[in-house]
Formats: C-alpha cells, sequence, structure tokens
C-alpha cells in the first residue's frame, strides 16, 4: 500500500498556529499561584535517601514486576490493534471519536467497592497490629504537611507490609464524607510513598474510579456528600500526577453526558478542585477549555435553578477569569511623585513640621511647580479624614513663608463647596464631605474668619432650598438628600465649639433657629410620614450636634413653630433696623411682605459682621444709603448741582471698595458719559432711604478738641490726688453710724407720728451713706437718706438684708440642734452610766478584815 504524503491546507495551519498560541506558557500563566501551593504539590521528602533499602525492598520489585506485566498485555493489545483491518484515512482520523463514544455509550455493570476482602494469611505480631491500628487512628489529626510527612516516614520503618499497605489504602479510601479538608493530605502521603510503594496510589486511583462509575451509574438522589468527596478526591490526585489525566477528563465528560441534579454539583466539584491544573497545562489545556465551555452552553440552554446557575458560573470563571481591563496609569514626574506622597502617605500628627520644611524646599518662583503644590493641597479628599487638620495645620505654617496662598486655597474651597451644590452628584459625597472638614480647619488655624464659616452654614441650608414640600421635588436639594444637613453637622462639629462669645455666639444663636427650621423641613415632608422612615442616623447627628453646642437650647418640635421662630428673629432685626434708622416702616413692610411673597425662594438673613468690621460696615452702609438717595433724587429730577458732584466724588473714591464687597449687585446701576447714574425703570421703590450724612465742619474739630482737653485735665486731677488704699481697705463703720438706745419720748413720738411716717416713708429704704471731707481723708459725715424701693440701690439694700436675715435664722437653727443633741447626748450617757453595774473579782477563799488596818503591824 502506497502512503501519500499529508498535505496541509492554508487552514489547517492556521489552527495549529492558533492551537500553539493557546497552549505557550505566556498564555497558559503559572501552574501555580504561589510558591507554597508548589512546593506542596511537587516537594516531597526523598525517603530512599533516609530509609535502607531492605524496608522497601519486597514491596517496590512486586510492584516493577506488575507494572512490567501490564506494559505487555498493552504492548499485546497494540500490536492486535495494528493488524486489524483499516483500509481508509476517514477510519483512521476518527478512530478517537468512536473510541470516545463507546465509552460515552458503555453500558457495563458496575459494582459497588468491595472493602470486606480476604487479607493474606501472614503470622501478624498482636502487638505490631495494635500499634498500626493506632497509626490509622491518628492519621486524620495529620493536618499540615509536616505531619503527613512524618507520618509516611513512620509508616515506611514500621508498617511496610502487603496487608497493611491494603489496610492503609481502605483507610484512606473511607475517609469521612464530611472531612473534604484531609484529602490533599491524604493524596500527599499518596505521593510520598509513589516512589516506594508504588501499589498504594495504584489501588487508591482503582478505588477511586470505580466508586466514581458506580455513583453515576446509580442515579439517585441521595448520598451528595460521598459524592463529592469522591470527585474532590480525584482532583487532589490530579494534581499530585498520581490520577490520570485522561481519566480525569473522561469523568468530566461523563458527568457532562447526563448533566442534571446531583451530576451538576459533581463536575462543578471536580472543575474547581483540579480545573485550574488541567488548563494551565498544554496537554490538556484544549480539552478541558472544551468541556467547559459546554457547560456553560449547557447553562444557557437549558433551565436550570439558581442555585446550579451559579455553581456553573463560579467554576468557569475560577478556572477562565475575566481579562481585567488595565487601567491606564498616569506616568507622573518624581517631584509630583515626592509631593503625592509626603502629603497623602506620610503626613500625620508627628511629621508636620519636617514635611513643611520639605515643602518649602521646592521652587516656588516656578509657576507650574506651585500650581501642582497647590492642587495637591486643595484635593483634600486624597488625605485620610483624620489627617486632614494636619494638613490645615501646614497650610498655616506656610502661609508665615507665601502668604498668597491662604486666599488662593480659600478661594479654590468654597468654589468646590458651590459646585458640589449646583451639581448634586452623590459620587462626590465623599469629596464634598472632606472640603467641608477643611474649612472647619482653616478656621480653627485662623486662616478664614467666622463671617466666612456662617455665609458657608447659611448657604448650605438656603441655596436652591424651596419651602414648599410640593415644589421641593425638582429642585437642588430633593426631599430625600441629606448631604447639606450632614454638611452642616461637619462643619459645626469642627470648629463651631468656638463660638462661644461675642458677636459670634449670637450668630450661633440665631443659625441655630434656621438649622432647625431646615431639619423640620426635611422631617415633615410627606414621603417620611411614618418617623421610622426617616435616617435614624441623620436625627442622632443633628441631635447630637445641637447638644454639644447649646445643651440648653429649645428644640421646637414641628416645622411650623420653627418658621414662626425665624419669622420673630427676622422681626427683630427689622425693628433694630429701624431704630438705627436704615430701614423705614414702609419698606420694613414692603420686605415683610415680600419676604411672605417669596418665602420658598428665600435666601435668609445676612450673616452679622465681626466686632471689628461693624464700624467700617455701618459706615459704608451710610455711604452706600447716601448715593442711593442721591441717585433717586437725581432720577426725580430734585437736588442742587453741588450735591450731585460731591456725591459724584464720593462714588468715584469708594468706586473699588464697593466693587470689592457688593460684586454683581454693583453693576445694576450704572453711570452715562456725564457719570450721572441712570436708574432702570421698576427699580425706583427698591432704594431704602438713608440715615442722615455726617458734614466736616469747624464746629466738630472745636468740640473734639475741648473734649480732649477736659478728658486729660480729669486724668491729670486723678493721678495728683492722695489714696491711702490701706485705710480704704481697712475702712470700718464708725460707732456714731450705730444705732444707740432711744428715750422714752422718743418712743412716745416715733408711735404718734408712726402712723403718718409710715405712709410717707413706704416704698422706700433708708440708706446711711459716709461721705468724706476733702481730699486728706480726714474727717468723716454719716448721712442717712431715704432710696426708693424699686431702684437699684434700694433692691441690692432689700436683697442683702433679707439674704443676712437668712443667714442669721440658718445659723440659729443650727445652733438650737447643736444644743439640743449635746443634751441628748449627755441624758444618754447618765442613763447609761446609771444602767452600768460593776463587777468586782474576788480571790477564792479570801476573807476581808472587819474594821481599819493597823499600821504599826503593817509597816512596822
Amino acid at each position: 500500500m502506497v502512503v501519500l504524503p499529508s498535505h496541509l491546507s492554508e487552514k489547517d495551519e492556521e489552527e495549529e498556529a492558533e492551537l500553539a498560541a493557546d497552549i505557550s506558557e505566556n498564555n497558559l500563566g503559572s501552574l501555580w499561584d504561589d510558591e507554597d501551593t508548589k512546593a506542596f504539590y511537587q516537594s516531597f521528602p526523598d525517603l530512599i535517601a533516609t530509609i535502607p533499602s531492605i524496608l522497601y525492598k519486597e514491596s517496590k520489585d512486586e510492584a516493577e514486576a506488575e507494572q512490567k506485566k501490564k506494559r505487555e498485555d498493552e504492548e499485546s493489545k497494540k500490536k492486535a490493534a495494528s493488524s486489524s483491518n483499516t483500509t481508509t484515512n476517514s477510519a483512521a482520523n476518527t478512530n478517537l471519536q468512536e473510541e470516545e463514544e463507546d465509552i460515552q455509550l458503555d453500558d457495563e455493570d458496575v459494582q459497588e467497592v468491595n472493602l470486606d476482602e480476604e487479607e493474606d494469611q501472614e503470622n501478624v505480631n498482636f502487638s505490631n497490629k495494635m500499634a498500626f491500628e493506632a497509626f490509622l487512628a491518628q492519621l486524620p489529626t495529620c493536618v499540615n504537611r509536616e505531619m503527613i510527612d512524618n507520618a509516611s516516614a513512620e509508616f515506611c520503618l514500621t508498617f511496610n507490609t502487603k496487608n497493611n499497605r491494603r489496610k492503609l489504602v481502605k483507610s484512606l479510601f473511607t475517609v469521612h464524607r464530611t472531612r473534604t479538608d484531609l484529602l490533599p493530605f491524604y493524596s500527599r502521603l499518596c505521593a510520598i510513598l509513589a516512589p516506594l510503594m508504588p501499589d498504594v496510589p495504584d489501588q487508591l486511583c482503582a478505588m477511586l474510579k470505580q466508586d466514581f462509575r458506580w455513583q453515576v451509574r446509580k442515579k439517585d438522589q441521595i448520598n451528595i456528600e460521598s459524592k463529592l468527596k469522591v470527585c474532590r478526591f480525584i482532583g487532589e490526585m490530579v494534581k499530585f500526577n498520581l490520577f490520570p489525566k485522561s481519566d480525569a477528563l473522561f469523568c468530566l465528560k461523563q458527568l457532562l453526558f447526563d448533566f442534571t441534579h446531583h451530576h451538576i454539583e459533581m463536575a462543578c466539584t471536580l472543575v474547581e478542585s483540579c480545573g485550574t491544573f488541567l488548563y494551565r497545562t498544554p496537554d490538556t489545556h484544549r480539552r478541558i477549555k472544551i468541556y467547559i465551555e459546554q457547560m456553560i452552553r449547557k447553562k444557557s440552554a437549558l433551565s436550570f435553578d439558581a442555585k446550579y446557575s451559579t455553581m456553573i458560573e463560579n467554576a468557569y470563571y475560577l478556572v477562565i477569569p475575566t481579562e481585567a481591563q488595565q487601567d491606564n496609569k498616569i506616568e507622573r514626574p518624581p517631584k509630583h511623585q515626592f509631593i503625592r506622597k509626603l502629603l497623602y502617605s506620610d503626613l500625620n500628627k508627628s511629621n508636620v513640621e519636617r514635611i513643611l520644611r520639605l515643602i518649602r524646599k521646592f521652587d516656588w518662583e516656578d509657576a507650574e511647580l506651585s500650581a501642582y503644590l497647590l492642587k495637591c493641597i486643595k484635593n483634600v479628599w486624597n488625605v485620610k479624614y483624620y489627617n486632614i487638620r494636619y494638613l490645615a495645620s501646614l497650610l498655616a505654617g506656610l502661609m508665615h513663608y507665601h502668604p498668597w496662598v491662604g486666599s488662593n486655597i480659600t478661594d479654590d474651597i468654597l468654589e468646590d463647596i458651590r459646585l458640589g451644590m449646583e451639581v448634586n452628584n452623590p459620587k462626590f459625597n465623599q469629596r464634598r464631605t472632606s472640603m467641608i472638614k477643611f474649612l472647619g480647619e482653616l478656621y480653627n488655624y485662623r486662616i478664614v474668619d467666622s463671617s466666612l464659616i456662617f455665609k458657608v452654614l447659611y448657604s448650605l441650608i438656603t441655596f436652591g432650598v424651596v419651602l414648599d414640600h410640593n415644589a421641593s421635588v425638582h429642585t437642588l436639594d430633593p426631599p430625600d438628600h441629606m448631604l447639606r444637613l450632614r454638611l452642616v453637622c461637619v462643619l459645626l462639629d469642627t470648629c463651631g465649639q468656638y463660638f462661644t462669645s461675642g458677636t459670634r455666639k449670637k450668630k450661633l444663636d440665631y443659625f441655630l433657629i434656621y438649622l432647625q427650621r431646615y431639619y423640620w423641613l426635611k422631617r415633615s415632608h410627606p414621603m417620611y410620614s411614618d418617623e421610622a422612615k426617616f435616617p435614624l442616623g441623620m436625627t442622632n447627628l443633628y441631635l447630637e450636634t445641637i447638644s454639644s453646642l447649646r445643651p440648653k437650647l429649645k428644640m421646637y418640635a414641628d416645622f411650623e413653630e420653627a418658621c414662626i421662630a425665624v419669622q420673630k428673629a427676622e422681626n427683630e432685626f427689622i425693628e433694630v433696623l429701624k431704630q438705627k434708622g436704615y430701614v423705614t416702616d414702609a419698606a420694613a413692610a414692603g420686605q415683610d411682605n415680600e419676604a411672605r411673597a417669596h418665602r420658598g425662594r428665600s435666601e435668609g438673613l445676612n450673616t452679622i459682621k465681626e466686632d471689628a468690621e461693624e464700624y467700617s460696615q455701618s459706615q459704608q452702609s451710610a455711604d452706600n444709603q447716601s448715593q442711593n438717595d442721591n441717585r433717586s433724587r437725581h432720577a426725580s429730577g430734585f437736588g442742587t448741582q453741588e450735591e450731585d458732584g460731591h456725591q459724584r466724588v464720593h462714588w468715584e473714591e469708594d468706586e473699588e471698595r464697593d466693587e470689592a464687597e457688593l460684586g454683581p449687585q454693583h453693576d445694576q446701576y450704572q453711570e452715562d458719559d456725564n457719570g450721572e447714574t441712570v436708574i432702570e425703570e421698576g427699580e425706583e421703590n427698591l432704594l431704602v432711604p438713608s440715615a442722615p450724612v455726617n458734614v466736616h465742619c469747624e464746629e466738630d474739630d472745636e468740640f473734639l478738641a475741648a473734649l480732649d482737653k477736659m478728658v486729660n485735665d480729669s486724668i491729670t486731677e486723678s493721678r495728683n490726688l492722695v489714696r491711702d488704699k490701706s485705710s480704704v481697705a481697712n475702712l470700718t463703720v464708725p460707732p456714731g453710724t450705730k444705732p444707740a438706745k432711744k428715750t422714752y419720748e422718743q418712743l412716745q413720738w416715733e408711735e404718734k407720728g408712726g402712723e403718718e411716717g409710715s405712709r410717707e416713708d413706704e416704698g422706700k429704704v433708708q440708706v446711711t451713706v459716709m461721705l468724706r471731707k476733702g481730699g486728706g481723708g480726714g474727717g468723716k459725715i454719716i448721712k442717712n437718706i431715704n432710696v426708693s424701693a424699686e431702684s437699684g440701690l434700694g433692691e441690692q439694700f432689700i436683697a442683702r438684708e433679707e439674704r443676712e436675715a437668712r443667714e442669721r435664722a440658718n445659723l440659729k437653727k443650727l445652733t438650737l440642734e447643736i444644743s439640743e443633741r449635746q443634751e441628748e447626748e449627755e441624758l444618754a450617757e447618765a442613763i447609761s452610766n446609771l444602767q452600768r453595774v460593776s463587777v468586782v473579782h474576788m480571790r477564792k477563799g479570801f476573807k476581808p478584815q472587819k474594821g481599819a488596818p493597823d499600821a504599826d503591824l503593817i509597816f512596822g
């Protein structure tokens, strides 16, 4: 028969190239995940070098003889198969497929593994038998590599007999179905004993194969744990190269043929135990990949329970993980990396000064580098939350050398806070929280003032907020968004503890009223009709914040009560402004009506100015009001040319200051080419009359000069006075002021005129005043005067007398109680003395002499 040369088409070449690329090491990856796993499955103790050959020679020879016999049988089968009639190349190409189909449809009866086989009759010592049973009983406790290695060496040294090997295989095979953690160690024991006793792994593999076929053919829905144990044991033996890989793939194919119920769990268990090993092995990669893809196709085509679908997906992605998309990492310059490391990784409480020195060493004249430094400081959300305060400390130290840094950082922070309120994207919540925390820390380090903090606080609860529940759904602050309330609490927790005095305390008191209205606006929304639906964490955070700042603050019970309190506070402000002349009654009424009509769009009251700003701001307000008044008079045709010229000069002087502080409001009024103010139609009524303008004149200078002279003279006189401080400190009431005993005539006169005097002196208090004669401190004048009881001095005098009377009453009561207690104690002591019985111990047999003793007889 002529053998024709094989001809490969281009398609075949492409398939071979694709197959070669699939099984390359770069695509398959490492066979083991780490070095420890590799050492467990491939590094074994060399028992041949440590154990004498006399102990394993017999078992090794028997195993070699059996293997030689098996090889001869296989060769004879191959010769018989080669001599069979194979006439066509197509039959040869499909030979493997036919064999697999024959195996798949094999209906040969399989019996359960028989574990009660008769043992060979050997002369076994009873003590050795007991020792071997103790060895087998100790095997389940070998749960690490060292223990299982010692057990294998002990078996070779002590128990290496044919019957013991058969018992060992039986013990390994009958491991409890729930002790799947022992299967890797038992497989390692077989792998260690394989060079010396090849029959141990061979017998175990044969028993596993037979039990697997019996479990598959049985097709019952019980004993699932035993089935999973067999599959997992086969997978562990495959990874030790003890169980043939082709047989393992055949087992998986048998399960895929009837892919239902328990067979699904068995297939998934087999793939999870050895699927990764077979997938990364070149000779089994292609085949295991086909079987796993077939599992996925069957899952998609058939209707499985969710449990089985999840198991199949887990097994598939465990063997063939999805290719993770590699993010393109930004390659930063070394200086930028060093800056980010200092600020985001190394910064903590102990090294702030060291990092500040390193930051100062950078070239701040370089515009690009300085801009990147500011950018890293501004991106505070990259810093750990508890390290934000240290970043603020770093910025405060940096401002001593570069003052312009603070204003730039503050502007960026305020812009980011405003942008967060406008965008309102939940993915920026952590960023917004960090920025608010950083702003509070900047106030703590005196980089920003309290007016800026309160402006941010008011903007958080007013910007885009609508007080109407029906119209608040499609606004910048929906009812279900609680982040603004959290931001307010974070800012108050950070720096609110320092608002305890002065105008800052008043500002915080008024703000807490508006905060309660905002909280009840959220709480009273119809979507939170059930109190359980409102976030409990927000309620606790809100209450904790207010209780930490103002423990005795009045808490409002509902939204209406909070609105009434806000309206009351605003009316108080309007009354104060009216008293100062900044707001007239008509303007206040118009503003009140407008506030009521547009309550939903109101942005709240402006913040109260600091103490240092009050004078300048009030002066500026008066100037602005005068400008508005002049502009209104000029627009209506009133006012002289001199007043207009003066107003124009004053406007030019303060133009820059007004632009800086009024911002966009300054553009509402424009000037024409002649410098005259032009007011748009409809804005005439918006101008508020101002207070009288202070006009400088010569009389003011004379008055100030006279006032300074008078103050200086009084100071000089007070310095010239010689005062004896010790005499003032030791001053006592003179005896003449004490009331003396009255005569009979005085008493009669008081009885007659007492009734008339009592009517006249009713509601008055008599006070004794001591006057000093001259400045030398020589003589003293005592004078009695009557003071109204309703005056401050009278009230203090009456209160002092009442207090002294109470003290005298308390002292009298204590004295009486002490006297009574002393009398009771003395009476009790006397009674106890009367009841006491004295006992005299007499010597036995002693009789005292009668009469007086004889002194001469005693003293001789």
